[in-house]
Parts: C-alpha cells; structure tokens; sequence
C-alpha cells in the first residue's frame, strides 16, 4: 500500500478528541494564574463581533468574597482563540463558554466547560 493510501485511511479525530487538550490546556493555564487560596475559579469567555472585529472578553472569578482578582494571561488568551478556531474549522460558532474549576479535598481537581450557541 502507498503512502497517500495510508493517509488516506488515517481516521480524522472528533471534535471532542481535538477539544480536549485544548480544554486541559485551558484549566491549567487558569489554575497558574489562580490564588492559591482559591478552591474555585470560574472563566467566562463570550464571543462578540462589531465592525467586522471580533472579541473574546475573558472574566475570571473565584469564591465569593474574594478581593483578588486574577488577570488573564496572553497565553490564556491564545488558548481560548484557538478553540474558537477548532470550532469554526468544525462549522460551528459558540456564543460563550464558562470554565468552572474546584479543588477536590485530595487537592486533585475538576472542571466542567459549558458551552452556548447562537
């Protein structure tokens, strides 16, 4: 068999297959730029487009109470732009994504990403 028949049969990788070290890549950017203190950060990223330019706010929160507030980094950013592009490549456009990340009791932790559509 040549090789461009056995690219041919290579299998493409699902969206959730391509997302997923995305999202890893994600929470622990923002547990870096996290407090210390925190047991729970949330990062709201919504997409927003005027004049032909597109934005992507990023909104970090943590604990109720909490004073500090940490800024995202460049790298967060490029993160969340590049799984808006994994997105598009897909055909589909989500209009915000919210991160939650809580630190489990073991100080392992865990996190869920909930996405909305136009």
């Amino acid at each position: 068999m040549s090789i461009l028949a056995l690219q041919e049969l290579r299998v493409e990788k699902t969206l959730q297959e391509e997302q997923g070290p995305i999202d890893e890549a994600i929470v622990k950017e923002l547990m870096l730029i996290t407090p210390e203190t925190w047991d729970f950060v949330a990062l709201d990223v919504s997409w927003e487009s005027s004049g032909g330019i597109e934005q992507f706010p990023h909104r970090i929160t943590g604990p109720a109470g909490s004073k500090e507030i940490p800024v995202p980094s460049e790298h967060l950013f490029q993160l969340t732009r590049e799984l808006s592009l994994l997105f598009l490549r897909r055909g589909h456009r989500w209009k915000s994504v919210r991160y939650e990340v809580r630190v489990l009791p073991d100080d392992s932790w865990r996190y869920f990403a909930t996405f909305s559509y136009s």
